[in-house]
């Protein structure tokens, strides 16, 4: 596409690296706009730019995301419909990548049924995400992206787009390569946001915490419970925490361990927002409805909804 048949919206979250003035000298080979704000999230970033598109289709790439040629046409073709909906272009590891990334991007590529994933077509709630995505201004819902969320904004977007009508549709041939190899240490800072999230989510408003929550889940006894809470208090620095995951070799119960130190981050990140026992087990035994969040790999981040 001809730079004239696009603009470029580019959201400054709290950066301090000098971002501003290095895309400052860009700027004249496209139309592009940047914004700057004090740093507040994903959900507010996405928020400020839709604010300010002039165009009718909005395409939100997260920071580390490379769309390849012929994407964005592919984006916008896409939206020659009469009826609005959301399509997620897919995320690919570059050829350089090392060989856990490209597994982890197989991995989230294997979660979507076979037929979805060669072909296009309707997606579950659960895999949406928002680093690559394109919606038109006129489908985003009320609000946008809940700006309160540092995690979790992307499948409560999804719920609240499925309940207005509007499909999520799976686009293979909308390519972009994704460049970011998250260490063990920010798995675990994401996880402790997650359960924050979820849990701040729960307190404000219980029925979009049900849409974004497994219906799958055994109920807890207050025993199980209390354990969950004394664990969730451990202070355990994430860097201390990702140690069990540099190691190559790999030990019998390493996936079990992994994943017990990636719950005990999620519930430290909900214990923020939960008081007294009883609060903690009206949260893990709270009802949910999604039935569809598949099983994570040993090198792919967990789920706990």
């Amino acid at each position: 596409m001809a730079v004239e048949e696009y603009e470029v919206i580019i959201v400054l979250d709290g950066c301090t690296d000098g971002s501003d003035a290095a895309l400052q000298r860009r700027a004249q080979r496209c139309d592009l706009r940047i914004l700057s704000q004090p740093n507040s999230g994903q959900a507010s970033a996405r928020n400020a730019g839709i604010g300010v598109a002039r165009g009718r289709v909005c395409l939100f790439l997260d920071d580390d995301i490379e769309l390849l040629p012929g994407a964005l046409a592919i984006h916008l073709a896409a939206h020659v419909v009469s009826q609005p909906r959301a399509v997620l272009g897919t995320l690919e590891a570059p050829p350089n990548a090392s060989a856990s990334h490209r597994r982890r991007q197989a991995l989230r590529l294997s979660r979507l049924p076979t037929r979805v994933a060669a072909e296009g077509g309707p997606v579950p709630v659960s895999y949406f995400y928002s680093g690559h995505v394109s919606l038109p201004k006129e489908a985003v819902p009320s609000g946008g992206f809940r700006a309160e969320l540092r995690r979790l904004e992307d499948a409560e977007l999804a719920t609240r787009l499925v309940l207005a009508s509007v499909p999520l549709v799976f686009l293979p041939a909308a390519r972009a390569f994704v460049h970011d190899e998250k260490s063990r240490k920010e798995v675990l800072a994401d996880a402790f946001r997650e359960g924050e999230s979820l849990a701040l989510l729960w307190r404000a408003d219980p029925e979009a915490s049900r849409r974004v929550t497994r219906g799958d889940r055994p109920r807890r006894s207050i025993w199980q419970v209390g354990c969950v809470r004394v664990g969730a208090a451990l202070p355990i620095p994430h860097a201390l925490g990702a140690l069990p995951g540099r190691v190559q070799w790999r030990y019998p119960g390493r996936s079990r361990l992994l994943r017990a130190i990636w719950l005990q981050a999620y519930f430290r990140g909900a214990g923020k927002r939960l008081r007294g026992l009883e609060s903690w087990k009206a949260f893990i035994n709270r009802p949910g409805e999604l039935g569809d969040i598949p099983v994570a790999g040993e090198d792919e981040p967990q789920q706990a909804r």
